[in-house]
């Protein structure tokens, strides 16, 4: 014969044990689970290796190197650890520089600060056909993409493979070398 009693504390323990894993999950999901853009900040360092070498009769090439900082400020409850890429560098719809990337680990809420060389091809920049006209702007739009492949990391505790995909477009304002930059990322787990 069961306490009366007995059975009303078990489903009062019961009622309360569901109400606080109820309100787990939804601050979770509303915390760790619901990531938000990463911002990110670049910083033209300079100017370095400018080369210029013309063969005739046609025949020009000019590469440069370009070094740049980049921040990374991760204001999510998740970490990333990536493993070896390249980020490429396109103007209309033409690669003009490859940029290796290698492993790295940013974590949760934290700011990274990496040093990139960007090796720009500039002679597949001057030769499309948009440059001119777009230079007399005084604007140099370029769009950068990248897909990352690693893994998220929650709390040191779970681990999962993540494939993440990052697209920015970058505006240089010549005469004073402004950058203003707007990035947007997905992340596939």
């Amino acid at each position: 014969m069961a306490i009366p009693g007995c059975s009303k504390i078990c489903a009062l323990i019961a009622a309360a044990t569901f109400l606080i894993f109820i309100i787990a999950i939804t601050t979770l999901s509303r915390t760790i689970f619901n990531p938000t853009q990463p911002n990110f900040t670049v910083q033209v360092a300079g100017l370095e290796n400018f080369h210029f070498n013309r063969t005739f009769p046609y025949n020009i090439t000019l590469h440069n190197t370009l070094k740049v900082v980049v921040t990374v400020d991760n204001p999510n409850y998740v970490g990333l650890e990536y493993w070896n890429s390249k980020v490429y560098l396109h103007y209309q719809g033409d690669v003009i520089a490859e940029v290796p990337i290698d492993h790295k680990l940013i974590l949760a809420r934290s700011k990274v600060n990496g040093t990139m060389e960007i090796e720009v091809y500039t002679d597949k920049l001057i030769s499309n056909p948009s440059f001119w006209g777009g230079l007399s702007t005084g604007w140099l739009n370029l769009t950068s993409t990248e897909t990352l492949h690693g893994k998220i990391i929650v709390m040191n505790i779970l681990k999962m493979h993540a494939t993440v995909s990052n697209m920015c477009n970058i505006s240089i304002f010549m005469r004073t070398q402004k950058i203003k930059l707007i990035c947007k990322s997905r992340m596939r787990l």
